[in-house]
């Protein structure tokens, strides 16, 4: 049986607020804690602009929802699997930002305290927090189980995050030497065991 439309509506709304009020909180708390109100107010600005233009694709892409040839059957269950996979997704990425504690940030810099993490999801890969979000960009379409929106979602979050690890790599490399490069030998860079 279909399920009413306003449902993937408000269930897509409510998985894009509340992973945006959950990061923004885990943020906001960190930076609290270590101290860094310079760091706090940079951060903020620049995690409301990301989330603001993320929202606005992502409002434009579920426009078409409904509109496009049907892949998938628009049940419930559909919707419920992308739910869960979206918020699974979530999980893996705040436990990863809760790893790296004030290590986190949206810029990539040099700050006095960080160290290299090399436990919890970070034992097994690199970017704990970018497979997590990749994962939460998979499920967060199949809400509406419109199956097309999948893809021009992953092809801006895979060139976002690629061009984001190209970077943080470089900066890994030169700023921990080979202490990365020993840890980087034997953990893979998203899927564990994979790639």
């Amino acid at each position: 049986m279909p399920q009413p439309w306003w449902l993937p509506f408000w269930t897509y709304q409510a998985l894009i607020l509340g992973a945006w009020a959950i990061e923004r909180g885990l943020l906001r708390r960190i930076r609290a804690e270590s101290g860094d109100p310079i760091g706090a107010a940079r951060t903020d600005r620049f995690f409301i602009f990301q989330w603001l233009a993320v929202w606005l694709l992502l409002q434009a892409l579920l426009s078409r929802a409904g509109r496009t040839p049907q892949i998938l059957p628009r049940e419930l269950w559909v919707s419920a699997v992308g739910a869960a996979i979206a918020v699974a997704g979530l999980l893996i990425r705040v436990r990863a930002i809760l790893a790296l504690r004030e290590n986190f940030s949206y810029v990539v810099n040099v700050g006095e305290k960080h160290r290299l993490i090399t436990t919890g999801l970070y034992r097994w890969v690199r970017h704990p927090a970018y497979t997590g979000l990749i994962i939460y960009f998979v499920g967060l379409p199949l809400v509406t189980a419109d199956l097309l929106l999948v893809l021009p979602v992953l092809v801006v979050v895979l060139a976002i995050v690629g061009r984001r690890i190209r970077i943080e790599e470089r900066w890994l490399r030169e700023h921990f030497g080979e202490d990365y490069d020993a840890w980087s030998a034997r953990t893979k860079l998203l899927i564990p065991y994979v790639l």
